[in-house]
């Protein structure tokens, strides 16, 4: 089934089908051809999944996806060739990209590539509709970000000591946590959701944090804090019955004491 995949990824052209063609192998959606016309960009209609097959290089001649592309958990270390427009969300998380060249120039969904070893955002898409999840990276700067997220963005994890070329508006929430923050310098003007900054070189104040930000949310810069919020979100999500909610809030404070040296 393996080579049968490879070889569909091999065709040059991608056969001139007139309408969308999707072969199902052991499980995964391939694309096997789509072509409006010889004079027209080839549109795919649908979603494309090529998670974890091990891809290297991207190979279909496809400019535009009709739906969500994800080539998560493979090998790329370069997104050239991939479609310009893609409708819905584009996954290219777990790869070894180290930049973003190449790329789409438009997301309408939301931009996910976390686990990789990017150095920079600049060439992010353009346009991106939803949130931009970029945690677990190389990244020293925000440079290169758009100026407006209308979802979440997540940039934990990466080595940043300031949060200069941020969004400037983040419609979520927005998460620079186990980076190497000294300054707030380049702080979202305005976030809709939290403001997540835990385990950074220095501990910041909520005072100073909304005095720099308009933030709708709550600000989370330490521990305590977030367990309290994970543990919050469980009791609403998981159940509306008094007995196990109650449940839910003891377990919450036990933890809290157990972390209270924190």
């Amino acid at each position: 089934m393996r080579k049968l995949f490879e070889e569909v990824l091999k065709q040059k052209p991608l056969i001139p089908y007139y309408r969308l063609k999707i072969k199902e192998i052991e499980g995964i959606k391939a694309v096997v051809g789509h072509k409006n016309s010889e004079n027209r960009e080839r549109t795919y209609r649908g979603d494309i999944i090529l998670n974890s097959y091990k891809l290297k290089k991207w190979l279909p001649k496809i400019k535009r996806v009709r739906g969500s592309l994800n080539i998560s958990d493979n090998e790329f270390e370069t997104l050239e060739g991939i479609p310009e427009f893609i409708s819905g969300t584009f996954d290219c998380s777990v790869n070894k990209l180290k930049s973003l060249k190449g790329g789409p120039k438009y997301v309408g969904g939301d931009f996910i590539c976390y686990e990789n070893l990017l150095l920079s955002l600049e060439d992010v898409p353009k346009e991106i509709g939803g949130s931009i999840y970029v945690f677990e990276n190389l990244l020293p700067s925000l440079k290169g970000s758009p100026k407006i997220v209308n979802g979440n963005f997540d940039c934990s994890r990466n080595r940043l000591q300031d949060l200069k070329g941020a969004p400037e508006i983040v419609e979520g929430d927005f998460d620079c946590s186990q980076n190497r923050i000294r300054s707030l310098e380049g702080i979202p003007k305005y976030i809709g959701g939290d403001f997540i900054c835990l385990s950074n070189v220095i501990k910041f104040s909520e005072k100073e944090i909304r005095e720099r930000a308009e933030i709708n949310g709550n600000v989370y810069v330490n521990a305590i804090k977030e367990i309290r919020r994970n543990f919050e979100w469980k009791v609403r999500s998981l159940s509306s019955d008094k007995v196990l909610n109650a449940l839910f809030q003891s377990l919450l404070m036990d933890e809290l004491r157990n972390n209270s040296n924190e």
